[in-house]
């Protein structure tokens, strides 16, 4: 989850590029990066944001405007029902995205025949929650004292900061203690949770990682990194992926025709190889400073013996693991990673999510969405029922309390090792994350063990292991959501044991 604040003026530019996150990728004449505009964005984000809350959410057009899309100019849409696509349209723009079954929505990029598909890769239909058998049924016991807390969570009590949540759940050991939704949304609404898919990302890396096929130490990820004997990248990990630390010089800004975000998201046809054409950053800091860590070993670890720090001064690019840096392009990077992996291994990339992770928790509402070259974004487009997203949570936190789940095999230890925290220059300060998952981050009054995924306009999955708690919060709040998700778990705490 990336957070930003940004004068009003720039607040159209930035919610077209965190709204489409990484799924926009160019137009069938794809501009060079010099003929970027605000406005391709701009019409990108429409198509992309308004096809996923009408064909994969089942919102009502106005509501996407008014919630999802509150902070952009409007934008002209021409809504196909039969083709179902969404078509933006503006004097110099013509964006155009597509529902595909089981794929959700893509702009029409001239996509991959990996997705013109005869059959969905997701082998079910979403089932509702008051189907009978459902599977993985959560139980209801709802507590009387979380009314005025939900209450809180929907209120609005600022015109010029408006919270727009969606859904709130409380699951507390296995059971719904508190529910509650927007209008228009209901328990079988998937909603958007943007970069929570990280989190998902982690586990299907698990899941192959399991199978002996993959890693997280592998390197020589890219063929293009291992042309020249001498290119660092081609000692980037897995691991450094998922952590963000792979030391790729990468901007996620989100204002600028011409940072590596919009570059990306309005013109690479294929999200990681843009990422992988990327140099390593130059330090921006001297590499031998001083930072401060829990033990002097570490801090050799990361940094070098002190015998070395003339050597690592004079650097002229970070090398793999030493900082981090926020990279939405980590994740398209490692998406790619994983498909050609299960490719190799004559496994079908769109198909294994469904049938090796969504499927054996009973996440039948659970839909990936692709770019327009056949991979999922892994960096974050996922959309998901509260209470799906709520499964998830239960099976994070079965696997932290050492309960794994039938059918979910990850490698011994996996999660643990993905909740320790990551080491490296440039963490701003106050801020833990582990591979995939944000740590501690969420105020003092936390258990220590708490983690979460984040993601924008205000998506949180909270786990919290010493209170075998699970808390989903979905929305569309403009500005950073952690102050609503911090108000929460300030209030639920003392009814939770």
């Amino acid at each position: 989850m990336k957070r930003s604040s940004s004068p009003f003026l720039a607040r159209a530019a930035t919610a077209a590029l965190l709204g489409i996150s990484l799924s926009a990728t160019a137009a069938e004449d794809a501009p060079r990066p010099a003929e970027l505009s605000p406005i391709f964005v701009a019409a990108s984000a429409y198509a992309k944001i308004m096809c996923s809350g009408i064909f994969v959410s089942g919102l009502r057009e106005s509501q996407i405007r008014l919630e999802d899309l509150s902070t952009m100019p409007p934008i002209p849409v021409e809504i196909d029902r039969e083709r179902r696509t969404v078509t933006a349209v503006t004097r110099s723009a013509r964006r155009v995205a597509r529902f595909r079954e089981g794929l959700g929505c893509t702009l029409d990029n001239a996509p991959s025949p990996l997705l013109d598909r005869a059959s969905s890769p997701k082998s079910y239909a979403q089932m509702p929650e008051a189907t009978a058998g459902r599977p993985a049924a959560l139980p209801l016991a709802l507590h009387p004292q979380l009314e005025k807390i939900l209450d809180h969570a929907f209120r609005e009590d600022d015109s010029a900061l408006l919270k727009n949540t969606r859904a709130v759940l409380v699951i507390h050991r296995g059971k719904i203690i508190g529910e509650r939704y927007a209008d228009g949304v209901t328990a079988d609404t998937p909603l958007a949770g943007y970069s929570m898919v990280k989190g998902v990302a982690n586990l299907l890396t698990g899941l192959v990682a399991q199978r002996g096929w993959l890693t997280p130490q592998r390197i020589g990820l890219r063929p293009e990194w291992g042309v020249a004997p001498a290119d660092a990248r081609n000692g980037i990990s897995v691991d450094h992926l998922l952590r963000m630390t792979s030391g790729l010089d990468w901007s996620e800004q989100y204002l600028g025709a011409m940072s590596d975000l919009m570059t990306m998201l309005t013109s690479a046809p294929d999200p990681a190889a843009y990422a992988a054409a990327k140099p390593l950053a130059a330090p921006s800091r001297p590499a031998d400073a001083a930072r401060a860590l829990p033990n002097a070993e570490q801090l050799s670890t990361l940094l070098g013996a002190p015998g070395m720090s003339r050597q690592r001064a004079e650097t002229k690019s970070v090398l793999p693991g030493q900082a981090w840096r926020y990279s939405g392009g980590s994740y398209e990077l490692l998406s790619d990673t994983l498909a050609k992996t299960l490719r190799a291994h004559d496994e079908d990339p769109l198909v294994f999510p469904y049938r090796n992770l969504f499927a054996p928790l009973g996440m039948t509402s659970a839909v990936l969405e692709a770019a327009p070259n056949g991979t999922f974004m892994l960096s974050s487009f996922m959309l998901a029922t509260s209470r799906d997203w709520g499964r998830l949570g239960m099976f994070l936190l079965d696997e932290q309390r050492g309960k794994p789940r039938p059918g979910v095999a990850l490698p011994p230890n996996w999660l643990k090792d993905s909740l320790r925290p990551t080491l490296a220059q440039e963490l701003p300060v106050g801020t833990e994350i582990g591979s995939g998952y944000w740590l501690n981050s969420l105020g003092n009054k936390l258990p220590r063990d708490t983690f979460y995924l984040g993601g924008f306009q205000g998506q949180f999955l909270v786990v919290v292991p010493e209170r075998e708690l699970v808390v989903v919060r979905l929305g569309t709040t403009a500005s950073d959501g952690n102050w609503i998700m911090r108000k929460l778990l300030e209030e639920l705490m003392p009814l939770v044991d």
